[in-house]
């Protein structure tokens, strides 16, 4: 939820995350695609617009929680 707020991602778009859209390095997250959801279909799809691709700088608090994601994945 901390990421969702401090960010303005949708819903979709933060689920739709993988960790390679994280670049911890530069602390930016890059969004070009997100989940979607039909029936019980679900998928990896385009952001609904163009203006929707964007990559969005992590704050201080965003870059400490995505640590907690990276370092998982690396255990």
């Amino acid at each position: 939820m901390y990421v969702l707020f401090k960010t303005g991602m949708r819903i979709s778009e933060f689920t739709g995350l993988t960790l390679s859209d994280l670049d911890m390095k530069n602390r930016t997250i890059n969004i070009d695609h997100q989940l979607q959801k039909k029936g019980t279909l679900v998928y990896i799809d385009t952001t609904k617009t163009y203006a929707g691709k964007r990559v969005i700088p992590m704050t201080d608090g965003v870059y400490e929680a995505c640590l907690l994601y990276t370092s998982d994945a690396a255990d």
